[in-house]
């Protein structure tokens, strides 16, 4: 790993430690082939502001997980 891809992996952590919740940041689509078969795409979209969060993670000062908290159309927002 070079100094640089070492560096862009520590800011990730530390902002997922800073913000432990998941908002959902694609938008899906789907199309249908000549086939009829369907086939789902996922853009990538701009943050709103006032969305909810889909999960919440609650971490102890030790940055030990004590809790996951998700909302009920979760898997609405999980990429298969």
């Amino acid at each position: 790993m070079s100094k640089e891809e070492i560096v862009k992996h520590l800011e990730q952590k530390m902002q997922d430690l800073l913000n432990p919740a998941k908002i959902p940041k694609y938008e899906s689509r789907k199309a249908r082939n000549a086939l009829n078969k369907t086939t789902s795409f996922y853009f990538d979209r701009e943050l709103i502001k006032d969305e909810s969060a889909i999960e919440i993670i609650i971490l102890s000062s030790d940055e030990k997980v004590l809790r996951t908290e998700r909302a009920v159309d979760y898997e609405m927002f999980v990429k298969k």
